[in-house]
């Protein structure tokens, strides 16, 4: 019987530790403090960097840039820079991780922030998106939008 009771407090002390979330990027774009920093056509990378430090990946476009697939482009922003930021959120618990990897993955929240700067490094549009899905080898391949 004692060794039985061994077996579960060990079980059970595995679950406790097992359990928690894992994170990774820029935790900033999810403040929305630091979010109302950043303004339309005011702020500059100076300014952006400041509020949410450094961006996962630049990017940098020439000819006529559309903010969003589908618009026709803008005119106005021909040689642009595009930062984004991402930041993600893994809940890693042990049902999850001992079932889970194998039926269904862990859910998770991916958040992307994104800023286009024009050639004078002004802000000249702002887009967030917030999705959530599950992640590991289970995990299928579909992601809804938040509500």
């Amino acid at each position: 019987m004692n060794g039985q009771k061994i077996r579960v407090s060990v079980w059970l002390g595995f679950l406790l530790l097992a359990s928690g979330c894992v994170s990774s990027g820029n935790s900033f774009i999810v403040d929305q403090d630091r979010i109302a920093q950043i303004k339309l056509n005011i702020s500059t990378k100076v300014d952006v960097r400041r509020a949410l430090g450094k961006p996962n990946d630049i990017s940098r476009h020439s000819g006529s840039y559309s903010p969003l697939p589908g618009l026709p482009p803008s005119p106005a922003l021909i040689n642009v820079e595009v930062w984004n930021y991402t930041y993600t959120i893994v809940d890693v618990n042990a049902a999850n991780f001992i079932v889970g990897l194998f039926a269904g993955g862990a859910p998770s929240n991916v958040n992307t922030f994104t800023v286009v700067y024009d050639e004078q490094g002004i802000v000249r549009h702002i887009s967030s998106t917030q999705s959530e899905g599950r992640s590991g080898l289970g995990a299928r391949q579909e992601w809804k939008p938040i509500d």
